[in-house]
C-alpha cells in the first residue's frame, strides 16, 4: 500500500488517495493546530510531529505553527526537533495542543555543521568533530587557534611564540600529506576569512572536517582538512546581555637556565686546556673577582634572562553580547576589547614607546529578518581593529638572541651614574650621568638596546567583513525546496608608523678606559654626536588585500515515509586581490545528494567541479567526487538484544578525492621573466640611454613554463565507528582509521643540472601518502546531584615520501623517498674519542682537529672523510608529531563546575643549532645548565664532547647550523593545558539583583609542561625553518585568569 502511495504521489495523485484513505481511517476525526516554543518563549521551525504509530505528519512553520487535520481523537502525537527532548502528547478530544520543548545536552551535542548545512549525528557519514564556542573560552587564549589545541582529535596545533597579536599556532589536521601547503582551509559563516582574530565569545560552534566525505565539496580548497566556525545569531525574546570581565596574569615558560659568571670562567679554563691555550688561562685573581662579584661592572655576572623577563605580565579582556528579536527580526550583537600586555622588560621613552602590547577591538552584528513567511534575510557585519605596537628592530638576532645567549661575564646592563665617578672616562672628561652597557658584538649586542633603544614600530591592523544571505522557501513548487543567495565581502588593511634610532652604548674595559660603540650592531663609534630619533612616517604594512565571494544554491530536503533525502546544487566564485596585483579568482559548482532510509541506511554522494587560473586552460577544470556510506544497527530489529548494554552503533566508510592549487609559483603555464641586472646585480632595468647610472640590461626568462600543469590531487579514504553503552549514553566511543595517497605535489625540480641556463616553474613532481587514527572515549555519569566526566583521545598520523624528483644517482641513504616530509638530515654521532687508538682511525670533518673526548662520526660511504655525502635521516618530522594525546575531564556539583585537559604529544623531534647546540659558542662565552655533562677522563658517557672555544669547532661540531644526532631532540612532552573552577551565584540570589545568572571563575593555561628528553624549556617554541630553535623567540606564556560573567 505505501509503495503506491509513494508511486501515486510522484504522478501527482497524492491528494486524491490521501481523501479515499481517510474515509475508511479517520470516519471519527478531529483536526488539531497548535504552536511548538522552546523554554525561552522562542518558536521553533522545523519541529517534526508524528501521529504515533502511522505515518501521517507534519512539520511546524516559521512561526513554530503546525495543523493537522483528521486525527483520531485517542492519537498520541510525537515531537521531534534536533537538540530537544522528544515528547509524546495524547491529543484526547483539544483542538489546540501547546507544546514548549527542553533542550536535551547530550542531543545538542548530536548537531554537526557540515559544508553548507546541518546535519545530526545520526544521520552523518563524514568524519567530523565539533566543538562548542564555550569550551574554546576555557583555554584563555587571545584566538582560536591556541584556543583549539587539545579539544579535537586528529588537530595539532603547534605554537612557536607568545608575541602579543602575532601568538597563533600552526594547525594541522591528520598531520602532514604535502610540502607546500599543510593549512586547512578556514570558513567563518561560509565565508573563507581571518578566524586568529575573532572573538571566541562570538563563536556557537566549531567543526573539524577531516575525511572527503566532509572536505570534498569544498574541491579545490579541502585537501588538508577544512574548520567551519558558526557565529553566534539572535533568538526571539526579551533583549537578553551577557557580560564579561577577566584579568589575566602571564609568566614565560621559556626560561633555559645558564651558569653564572664564575661556573663559566671555570668552563672556559677547560676549554683553554683542551685547546692546549695555556696563555689565555684566567688567573685566580680574575675568577675570584667573578665570584665575589667585588668589581660588577669590569667583572659582571649578567643574567639576562632575569634582567630582560618580568616575573608576571597582566592582560584584560571584556566582552559584551546582547541577543533578542521579534517575529520580524533577530540581532545577535558582540563587541569586545582585547589588551595583552609585555612580558619582556621594555619602557616608554620619552619621544617613542618601545613596549610590547596588543590591543584589539572585535564587533558583530547578526540579524536575521523575516521578510515573508518564506523569505529570511540575513545581514551580517563583523572584524576587528588590532593595534601591535613593539620596538623598531625586528631581527630575533638582536632582540631575542642576546636574552638567552649572551655570556654573563660580557657585560652588565647599564653603568650608573656613580660608576662613572668610580671608573672616570679621561678621554671624555666632560661627560657625567648614566650610560647604557654595550658589548661590541655584532648581533649580541646587549638586549636592552634592541628592545629599549632601537625606535617604535606601531601596525594598526583592520577588518572588516558582510555578508547577505537571503534564504527563500519554494514549497509552492514542491515541499521541502529552498534556493538561497549570498554575497559577501572582506576587506584587510595594515598601517605602519615607525621611529627609528640608533642609542649610543659605552663598555667599560678591565684596564678601566671606555669604549664608545653606537646601535644596535655593536659597531664602534667614531665619537659624532648621537642619532635623534627619526621618524619615518605612516606606510602601509604587509599585502592588504580585499575579497568578494558569490554563492547561489538550490537545497531540497524531504521525507517519505522511512525515506529521507537531500539535495544541493551551488555555485561559488572568489575574487581576491592584493594590494594592486592582478585579481586572483576561483570558481566551483558543488553537488550532494544524501539518502536515508529509517535512520538506518545512510548514504552521501558529493561532487566538486573547480576551476584555478594555475594552469593551462586544457587543464583548469577538475572533478572532485566523493562517496560514503553508513549504517545504524542500533536502528535494527536484531540489535534489540543488545539494547540494555549498547545504545548506539554506527559503521560508515568514506571514500573521495580532493584537489590543490597550491604553488609558490602563479600561473604555471606561462613563464616568467626577470631584467638581468636584478639578478646579477641591484640595479633594475632603465630603459633609454645609460645615464645618471642607469643600466640598459636586457629582460631574460627566469622560469620556464609548465604548460602540463595539473592539480594535486589527494584520495582519502576513512572507516568510522560510533558507539555508546549503558544508561544515559555512560560510555560513548568513536574511532576513525585513515588512510591518504597524493600525488601530483607541484614542486620545484631537484634534478636539473645548473648549466640548464632557466629555472623552472614548479611541476608536478611529488608524491606521497599517509595513514592513522583517531580514537576518543568519554564517561559520563550523574550520581544524585554530582555530575562528572573524563575524555580521554588519542590520534596517530605518519606519512611517508615515494617521490620528490630527487637525482638518479643520488645514494639511497640520502634520498627523502622513504623518508617522512620535513625529516631532517644530518650527520651520526657514535659517541667520543676515548683513546688515541679511536683519535688516529676516527673519519675527519675537512682536516679538523681530532682529540680525547671529541664526537666521532659514522663515515656512510667509506671515504674517510666527513662532509655532506655521510647526511642520513635522522629523528622523527621537526614540524608535527605523529602522536597527539588528550585527557579532560571535569565535575560539576550544586553551583561549582570543574575542568582539566591534559594534552601531550610524542615522536616529535626538534632541531637546535647556535649556542643551543654546544657550550661556548660564538663570541660571548656562554654556557647553559645543561650542558655541563661533558667528556672528561672520569666522565666518558658524557652527553657533550670535550670543551672547546667557538673557534675550534671542527674538534665536535662538523659546522655551524649543521644537523646532527646530538642536536636533534625528542620533544615529546605531556602538558597541563587549562585547569578552572566556576561558581555559579544561586538563582534565588542573583534575582533579588535583577540578573539572570552571575558566575565567577579562576582559570589556568600551560600550566605545567613535562618534556623529560628535552632540557631547552618548552618544546613548541622555536624561531626557524621547520620548527627549528636558531636564536630564540618571543616566550611562550602561562596564564591565570579571573573572571566574571553576568547575564540579565
Amino acid at each position: 500500500m505505501k509503495s503506491k502511495i509513494l508511486f501515486k504521489f510522484w504522478k501527482g495523485l497524492l491528494p486524491v488517495c490521501l481523501w479515499v484513505f481517510s474515509i475508511g481511517i479517520f470516519a471519527q476525526s478531529i483536526a488539531v493546530s497548535g504552536t511548538v516554543r522552546d523554554d525561552k518563549g522562542e518558536p521553533l521551525i522545523g519541529v517534526t510531529i508524528q501521529i504515533k504509530g502511522i505515518s501521517a505528519g507534519t512539520v511546524t512553520d516559521i512561526n513554530g505553527g503546525f495543523s493537522l487535520s483528521n486525527i483520531p481523537p485517542n492519537s498520541t502525537l510525537v515531537f521531534s526537533y534536533i537538540g530537544f527532548v522528544t515528547q509524546e502528547i495524547a491529543v484526547g478530544n483539544r483542538k489546540v495542543v501547546d507544546v514548549v520543548m527542553s533542550e536535551n545536552e547530550n542531543l545538542l551535542e548530536e548537531v554537526v555543521v557540515v559544508g553548507y548545512g546541518i546535519q545530526t549525528k545520526e544521520s552523518a557519514v563524514a568524519a567530523i568533530s565539533q566543538v562548542k564556542g564555550d569550551d574554546m573560552l576555557k583555554m584563555t587564549s587571545s584566538n582560536v587557534t591556541n584556543a583549539l589545541a587539545g579539544q579535537v582529535p586528529g588537530v595539532s596545533i603547534v605554537q612557536n611564540s607568545g608575541q602579543p597579536g602575532a601568538e597563533a599556532g600552526k594547525i594541522y589536521i591528520r598531520g602532514i600529506s604535502s610540502w607546500v601547503q599543510s593549512d586547512p582551509l578556514v570558513l567563518v559563516d561560509g565565508v573563507e576569512r581571518d578566524f586568529n582574530n575573532i572573538d571566541p565569545n562570538e563563536i556557537e560552534t566549531l567543526s573539524v572536517l577531516k575525511d572527503a566525505s566532509a572536505t570534498a565539496v569544498f574541491g579545490v580548497r579541502g585537501a588538508n582538512g577544512v574548520i567551519l566556525i558558526t557565529t553566534k545569531r539572535g533568538t526571539k525574546g526579551d533583549v537578553k546581555v551577557s557580560a564579561s570581565a577577566e584579568v589575566i596574569a602571564k609568566q614565560p615558560i621559556n626560561v633555559i637556565a645558564p651558569l653564572s659568571s664564575y661556573a663559566t670562567a671555570l668552563v672556559m679554563n677547560e676549554a683553554y686546556k683542551n685547546d692546549n691555550n695555556w696563555g689565555n688561562l684566567l688567573s685566580n685573581e680574575i675568577t675570584e673577582h667573578y665570584r665575589t662579584q667585588d668589581m660588577p661592572y669590569i667583572y659582571p655576572n649578567t643574567n639576562w634572562q632575569e634582567l630582560m623577563l618580568k616575573d608576571v605580565g597582566f592582560s584584560n579582556k571584556y566582552n559584551v553580547n546582547i541577543t533578542g528579536g521579534t517575529d520580524f527580526a533577530r540581532v545577535f550583537a558582540s563587541i569586545s576589547y582585547l589588551y595583552d600586555d609585555d612580558i619582556i622588560k621594555t619602557k616608554k621613552q620619552p619621544t617613542y614607546d618601545p613596549t610590547w602590547r596588543f590591543n584589539r577591538y572585535n564587533y558583530r552584528f547578526n540579524i536575521d529578518t523575516d521578510l515573508t513567511k518564506s523569505t529570511v534575510l540575513s545581514l551580517d557585519a563583523g572584524g576587528f581593529i588590532g593595534v601591535r605596537n613593539s620596538p623598531y628592530e625586528t631581527s630575533a638576532q638582536r632582540l631575542y638572541r642576546p636574552i638567552y645567549m649572551l655570556g654573563p661575564m660580557v657585560s652588565p646592563a647599564e653603568y650608573p651614574a656613580e660608576v662613572l665617578e668610580q671608573y672616570p672616562d679621561f678621554a671624555r672628561p666632560d661627560e657625567v650621568g648614566y650610560r647604557i652597557a654595550g658589548t661590541g658584538f655584532p648581533n649580541s649586542e646587549n638586549p636592552m638596546v634592541a628592545n629599549n633603544y632601537s625606535g617604535q614600530r606601531t601596525v594598526k591592523q583592520t577588518d572588516l567583513n558582510a555578508t547577505i544571505h537571503l534564504k527563500q522557501k519554494l514549497d509552492f513548487l514542491t515541499k521541502g525546496l529552498s534556493a538561497n543567495a549570498k554575497v559577501a565581502y572582506t576587506h584587510n588593511m595594515a598601517y605602519v608608523r615607525e621611529w627609528s634610532y640608533d642609542a649610543i652604548t659605552w663598555y667599560l674595559n678591565t684596564d678601566a678606559t671606555w669604549t664608545r660603540y653606537k646601535g644596535r650592531g655593536g659597531t664602534i663609534d667614531s665619537e659624532e654626536a648621537a642619532t635623534p630619533v627619526n621618524y619615518l612616517g605612516e606606510s602601509v604594512n604587509g599585502t592588504p588585500f580585499r575579497s568578494w565571494y558569490f554563492e547561489a544554491s538550490v537545497d531540497y530536503a524531504r521525507t517519505f515515509d522511512k525515506h529521507s533525502v537531500t539535495g544541493l546544487v551551488l555555485g561559488q566564485r572568489r575574487k581576491r586581490q592584493g594590494n594592486v596585483e592582478y585579481p586572483r579568482f576561483e570558481e566551483g559548482l558543488i553537488g550532494r545528494v544524501t539518502y536515508d532510509y529509517a535512520s538506518r541506511y545512510l548514504m552521501e554522494v558529493n561532487l566538486a567541479y573547480n576551476g584555478s587560473e594555475q594552469f593551462a586552460p586544457e587543464n583548469r577544470y577538475g572533478l572532485f567526487p566523493s562517496y560514503a556510506l553508513g549504517w545504524n544497527l542500533h536502528n535494527e530489529d536484531f540489535f534489540t538484544f543488545f539494547k540494555p548494554v549498547m545504545n548506539r552503533f554506527k559503521i560508515r566508510a568514506s571514500y573521495g578525492e580532493v584537489g590543490s592549487d597550491a604553488s609558490s609559483n602563479r600561473w604555471l603555464y606561462t613563464s616568467s621573466y626577470v631584467n638581468q641586472k636584478s639578478v646579477y646585480g641591484n640595479d633594475k632595468y632603465w630603459p633609454g640611454l645609460n645615464t645618471n647610472n642607469a643600466y640598459n640590461t636586457p629582460i631574460i626568462e627566469e622560469n620556464a613554463a609548465n604548460i602540463n600543469a595539473k592539480w594535486e590531487r589527494a584520495v582519502k579514504q576513512d572507516i568510522g565507528m560510533e558507539m555508546s553503552f549503558l544508561k544515559n549514553n555512560m560510555f560513548v566511543l568513536t574511532v576513525d582509521f585513515f588512510k591518504e595517497n597524493r600525488d601530483q605535489i607541484l614542486l620545484d625540480r631537484q634534478s636539473v643540472p645548473a648549466w640548464f641556463g632557466v629555472g623552472m616553474k614548479q611541476q608536478n613532481l611529488g608524491q606521497t601518502k599517509t595513514h592513522g587514527y583517531e580514537v576518543e572515549l568519554k564517561y559520563q555519569r550523574t550520581t544524585g546531584d554530582f555530575f562528572y566526566w573524563v575524555k580521554p583521545s588519542v590520534s596517530f598520523s605518519d606519512n611517508r615520501i615515494i617521490s620528490r624528483d630527487e637525482p638518479i644517482y643520488k645514494p639511497s641513504y640520502q634520498k627523502q623517498a622513504g623518508h617522512r616530509i620535513f625529516t631532517e638530515f644530518g650527520y651520526v654521532s657514535t659517541g667520543m674519542i676515548q683513546n688515541v687508538n679511536e683519535q688516529m682511525n676516527s673519519a675527519r670533518f675537512g682536516g679538523g682537529l681530532m682529540g680525547l673526548g671529541d664526537s666521532q662520526w659514522v663515515d656512510f660511504n667509506g671515504d674517510g672523510v666527513i662532509d655532506e655525502n655521510d647526511r642520513v635521516a635522522l629523528g622523527y618530522s621537526t614540524n608535527y608529531p605523529l602522536y597527539n594525546y588528550s585527557l579532560g575531564g571535569g565535575f560539576s556539583f550544586h553551583n561549582f563546575d570543574f575542568d582539566f585537559l591534559l594534552q601531550g604529544v610524542s615522536h616529535f623531534s626538534k632541531v637546535v643549532v647556535d649556542a643551543y647546540s654546544w657550550p661556548l659558542h660564538r663570541l660571548t662565552n656562554h654556557v647553559f645548565e645543561y650542558q655541563t655533562d661533558v667528556w672528561s677522563p672520569g666522565n666518558r658517557d658524557a652527553f657533550f664532547p670535550a670543551y672547546h672555544f667557538d673557534a675550534n669547532r671542527t674538534h665536535n661540531n662538523i659546522s655551524d647550523g649543521a644537523t646532527r644526532s646530538t642536536n636533534i631532540f625528542d620533544a615529546s612532552y605531556i602538558r597541563l593545558k587549562s585547569i578552572g573552577l566556576t561558581y555559579t551565584v544561586p538563582k534565588k540570589w542573583v534575582s533579588e539583583m535583577s540578573l539572570d545568572k552571575l558566575s565567577v571563575y579562576l582559570r589556568g593555561n600551560n600550566i605545567f609542561t613535562w618534556a623529560p628528553n628535552y632540557p631547552l624549556a618548552d618544546p613548541e617554541g622555536s624561531d626557524g625553518s621547520n620548527g627549528r630553535l636558531v636564536y630564540g623567540y618571543y616566550p611562550l606564556l602561562r596564564r591565570f585568569s579571573l573572571g566574571l560573567q553576568i547575564s540579565f
